[in-house]
């Protein structure tokens, strides 16, 4: 299996649009290392403005608090995951 594109995005310049559809359905997976690399992609100011149309606050906020939560309970030991 190939390396998810979140994760490509949160390793590397990434100058092109970032649909929201696509980072809402990205943050439905249930593989810590892509959420981990959401959670790389929606702190970075550089990779977050690339979002259109931009995510309110409550869906970062809503996204971070169950990420942290799962971090906290399975103790990931990935590169992005935790």
């Amino acid at each position: 299996m190939g390396k998810h594109e979140a994760v490509t995005i949160a390793e590397g310049e990434w100058c092109n649009p970032i649909p929201k559809q696509t980072i809402l359905a990205w943050m439905n997976e249930s593989d810590i290392e892509v959420l981990g690399a959401v959670q790389d992609i929606i702190t970075e100011q550089s990779t977050l403005d690339l979002i259109s149309p931009p995510l309110k606050i409550a869906e970062i906020d809503r996204f971070l608090a169950v990420y942290f939560e799962r971090c906290i309970r399975e103790n990931p030991q990935g590169e992005w995951g935790g």
